[in-house]
């Protein structure tokens, strides 16, 4: 791996450390676990909002019940979608690829997406605006 400007090392390896900037860096911030879980935003029924204190990353959790179907709104930067449970079909214009446990898709921006669920379907979208 090349090397680079921009790694702090911690010293798992005999590379050099500077332990002073990566003392600086760290955030001493404590609490009980249930303090530190992101609670979402529900945006409905379906998809709820996962959205950490940076500007640009969020995730979106989506629900959809067997038989159902639901849209994934089209944003202007791009996603990678996980599914976690259940199976289906995600539908993107005229092209349906499947969806089950595991899979994982490339969206486009500016794409809207919508699940068909054959089972109850749970994915995990990460993306960018």
């Amino acid at each position: 791996m090349a090397t680079s400007d921009n790694v702090v090392r911690a010293g798992l390896t005999p590379k050099q450390r500077d332990v002073q900037v990566l003392v600086d860096m760290l955030t001493y911030d404590y609490g009980a676990p249930s303090h530190k879980l992101m609670q979402p935003e529900h945006k409905s029924s379906v998809h709820a909002l996962y959205n950490p204190p940076i500007d640009e990353f969020s995730v979106v959790r989506s629900s959809v019940n067997a038989g159902e179907r639901a849209d994934l709104e089209a944003i202007d930067g791009p996603r990678i979608l996980l599914v976690a449970e259940g199976s289906g079909t995600l539908c993107v214009g005229t092209d349906e690829m499947p969806l089950g446990p595991g899979f994982v898709y490339f969206v486009c921006p500016s794409t809207v997406c919508t699940f068909a669920a054959d089972t109850a379907l749970v994915a995990y979208t990460a993306q960018c605006e």
